[in-house]
């Protein structure tokens, strides 16, 4: 069997260990920062976020990274390149977190749906619990089918998709006692 790896560094968040995050997280966070600091639009966000990917997949030597550290580096970058501003405005902030709703599903087994939506709180409280601003839930329609014991989109289906987003939008919000978070159900 052989294993690829990814050239990019585990991005470590308290106990878990994020293998797929993008450029895209980082140039949303200088933006913000960058309006924080007074900046309509900022066009250096994507050069710096790229910037900083280009460093941890060709130049960092170690397999982890800690979120504190990526961003105690990038505040050193902003400085470094006359950013102070918009260094004083950036947050560290988790990437957004990613559940596989299929998987779940699968591992729930066919017809149980309240086994699928413990492992989903489960999730859910794991995502919230490392500061997570962002979820996105993949693989709904191939879940659901699965969970419904079905190969095509009926209107038990559809209920359930309904269920499925009430239940997630209020338990994100009981769990965080936020309602800031961003959620993708797709």
């Amino acid at each position: 069997m052989i294993g690829m790896t990814s050239p990019m560094p585990l991005l470590c968040v308290g106990d878990h260990e994020i293998a797929n995050y993008e450029a895209r997280w980082l140039e949303n966070l200088l933006k913000a920062a960058a309006r924080q600091a007074g900046y309509q639009e900022w066009l250096m966000a994507s050069e710096v976020a790229g910037g900083v990917f280009v460093f941890l997949r060709d130049r960092f030597k170690r397999r982890r990274i800690g979120l504190h550290e990526l961003f105690d580096r990038l505040d050193e970058t902003l400085r470094r390149i006359g950013c102070s501003d918009v260094a004083d405005h950036l947050t560290p902030e988790p990437p957004p977190m990613e559940v596989d709703l299929l998987k779940l599903a699968s591992e729930a087994g066919d017809f149980y749906e309240m086994g699928f939506f413990k492992a989903l709180t489960s999730e859910i409280d794991s995502a919230l619990s490392f500061g997570a601003t962002a979820l996105r839930l993949t693989g709904a329609r191939a879940a659901i089918c699965q969970l419904k014991g079905t190969r095509f989109w009926t209107s038990e289906c559809v209920e359930l998709m309904d269920d499925l987003a009430n239940f997630t939008r209020d338990m994100v919000v009981l769990r965080s006692g936020r309602v800031g978070i961003s959620l993708l159900l797709s």
